[in-house]
């Protein structure tokens, strides 16, 4: 069993992801927003949960765990509910097939 931790974790779309691979578990999340922690916590009622200000915290006594994941902070962009919400693009990536190996996958 891999024990996974998510910082900035709103309401757990990462912690879901982390779950959906076998023997991977979610125990620590944390944010400052209580209705993100709230509804982490309805994801994830087995988790341990951290409501506050990760800047500011002793994140040293925190559990320590196999994996780690942190999301962007809400400091480095607009906080929940603003009105003046901007999105700047993520990067993306586009895979296409290698012309020299065979696709993978089920054959015909």
């Amino acid at each position: 069993m891999l024990t996974y931790v998510d910082f900035f974790c709103g309401a757990g779309g990462s912690s879901s992801g982390a779950a959906a691979v076998p023997g991977v578990r979610p125990v620590l999340a944390a944010n400052h927003w209580d209705k993100a922690i709230a509804s982490h916590s309805k994801n994830f009622p087995g988790a341990d949960h951290f409501l506050g200000d990760l800047h500011d915290a002793d994140v040293a006594r925190f559990p320590a765990a196999d994996l780690f994941w942190a999301s962007r902070s809400a400091r480095s962009g607009p906080t929940p509910g603003a009105s003046d919400v901007t999105s700047t693009p993520s990067p993306t990536c586009s895979a296409t097939p290698s012309p020299t190996r065979p696709p993978t996958g089920p054959g015909p």
